[in-house]
């Protein structure tokens, strides 16, 4: 008869890291914890590595990669950083501290629009949607919203923006355009899909990076 086997305590110690991975937006950002509960050690990894996979960013690098990090104590807030939206835009409270929004890293926020109105504008692009770059290369990819409000850009495949990760929220300047730099790391290939959202315009823009390596 075969005797049950134990879980020893460095297993146990390895369970609890393990499960202290919390994996969000469709596997491409993630939180790990890299010590044991009470040290700060601790890094989120994006979609942008030399062989496609996954590239560390510091927690402490900026404080997008922050507010993800915070989360790996936190496991009852992931949806923050899922693909749902978020709930309703507070634009008081938005304007009452714009840091403290827009230093939030929420890649749902893409699908917080508003419903196609009269008083309500629509998201424009600014410039092309298709655009090809080689593998390393960047691109800013722009919208029309409004001035002073909030823009998401969320990358659905690899790649990053300028925080390291592949979802940023930015402020639309003086003339109501939004900037984003979006950076193909050297094992990005391929078709990229990189959508804008505002949650005081309606409707979204969508834009297609085709990243080609050498000899395409």
């Amino acid at each position: 008869m075969k005797r049950a086997r134990t879980i020893g305590v460095p297993a146990l110690v390895i369970l609890c890291v393990v499960c202290f991975t919390l994996i969000v937006l469709s596997g491409q950002l993630k939180v790990t914890a890299d010590a044991l509960p009470g040290d700060d050690l601790v890094s989120v990894e994006s979609s942008s590595s030399d062989s496609g996979g996954l590239v560390r960013v510091s927690a402490l690098d900026n404080v997008h990669a922050a507010s993800i990090a915070e989360l790996s104590g936190m496991p009852e807030v992931a949806p923050r950083v899922s693909l749902e939206p978020p709930g309703v835009f507070d634009e008081s409270a938005y304007l009452a501290d714009k840091s403290g929004y827009l230093d939030i890293v929420e890649p749902g926020r893409v699908y917080q629009t508003e419903p196609v109105g009269e008083a309500v504008p629509p998201l424009k692009s600014m410039g092309r949607l298709h655009h090809r770059l080689m593998s390393g290369e960047s691109v800013e990819l722009a919208v029309l919203g409004v001035a002073g409000m909030p823009v998401t850009f969320t990358s659905f495949d690899l790649g990053h923006f300028k925080n390291g990760l592949s979802t940023i929220t930015v402020e639309a300047d003086a003339d109501g355009i939004a900037r984003a730099m979006f950076s193909a790391g050297s094992g990005t290939r391929g078709h990229v899909s990189v959508t804008a959202g505002s949650p005081v315009c309606s409707g979204m823009v969508s834009f297609s990076v085709f990243v080609a390596k050498e000899g395409q």
